[in-house]
């Protein structure tokens, strides 16, 4: 029988998101979630309580880096259909459900992303009510845009290359998966797809402490770690 494994990457400042996520996946996954095998494990950065039909791992860990949480998620999968997801997406109906036949060696994202302008209730978001601006993914992996692996990613597990967990903090390690993925053959695909990014606000923490300047700092760090990597360096973009 068919299996999917989500994995969900939050921070504490992130639970009331994270639990409009959860209740909004199962509310559009409704058959995926009664006809096949599932689970939900929930890596957080920091500590959250137990949440009743899933596996909860509290790293109390300092930093935000989503690479390691990623590779601690998929390493505790049991299917070999991945979601690498953060705790504020929300997908179409059956979106998940109609991902169970991809096909191997690529990565799927929606295309159409848009960022939520203020908190809206279930009911909102559900009859398309919302107040919305948009944050297209690229596919060429342009720096300073989202891509196939900013929050919302289905791949095998098979086909999972380890994120570089040298990455720590927020920026470019969503490119770095994708020229890792590219690298190792894989095809980069966005679907035409709607996906809704929950308001919060843009905060990272790191060192226990959540305040632009470390945003604007790792940003930096990530940025010239990334272009050492892949890229002749160059001048970094202006940020958000």
């Amino acid at each position: 029988m068919k299996g999917i494994s989500f994995i969900i990457c939050t921070h504490s400042l992130r639970y009331g998101n994270l639990n409009q996520t959860l209740r909004l996946l199962r509310k559009r996954e409704q058959r995926l979630f009664s006809q096949f095998r599932n689970e939900i494990v929930i890596v957080c950065q920091d500590q959250i309580p137990r949440i009743e039909g899933t596996h909860v791992v509290n790293l109390q860990t300092p930093d935000y880096n989503r690479p390691r949480m990623c590779n601690i998620g998929v390493a505790m999968t049991q299917y070999d259909l991945c979601v690498l997801l953060d705790s504020d997406r929300v997908l179409p109906e059956d979106y998940y459900l109609k991902l169970l036949n991809m096909p191997r060696g690529c990565v799927c994202s929606a295309k159409y992303l848009y960022q939520l302008c203020k908190p809206h209730s279930d009911e909102k978001i559900l009859s398309g009510q919302v107040i919305k601006e948009e944050d297209f993914r690229s596919a060429t992996v342009e720096p300073m845009k989202k891509n196939a692996f900013s929050g919302n990613t289905t791949i095998w597990r098979s086909d999972y290359q380890q994120m570089d967990e040298s990455f720590i903090g927020y920026g470019f390690n969503d490119n770095d998966a994708c020229q890792t993925a590219m690298a190792a053959g894989l095809e980069l695909r966005l679907l035409d797809q709607v996906e809704l990014h929950l308001y919060h606000r843009p905060l990272v923490t790191m060192d226990n402490n959540s305040n632009r300047e470390n945003r604007l700092k790792t940003l930096e760090e990530n940025f010239i770690r990334y272009q050492t990597k892949w890229i002749t360096p160059q001048k970094l973009p202006n940020g958000p």
